[in-house]
């Protein structure tokens, strides 16, 4: 999914200039606004530079979004079984 800086900022609900500033390093999403963007599996076109905690955890965020997809998967495979 492509996103402009203003429909990442508008889905996340923060300002244009405030995605702006995740992606030149002046600040960092804060864990919800991870999660969100994990959760809804949304896929940057663009680099959004992280320092490194915030980018462990959104490694962390995703690694637990993926095993979340896998679980579901078998329960559904499990329950058509």
């Amino acid at each position: 999914m492509n996103l402009t800086q203003g429909e990442l900022g508008e889905l996340l609900g923060v300002a244009l200039n405030t995605v702006s500033r995740w992606e030149n390093g002046s600040s960092s999403p804060e864990s919800g606004q991870m999660l969100r963007l994990a959760l809804d599996q949304i896929e940057l076109n663009y680099t959004i530079t992280l320092n490194d905690e915030a980018r462990d955890a959104y490694a962390r965020l995703q690694k637990s979004n993926e095993s979340l997809k896998q679980i579901l998967k078998r329960q559904k495979k499990d329950f058509h079984d």
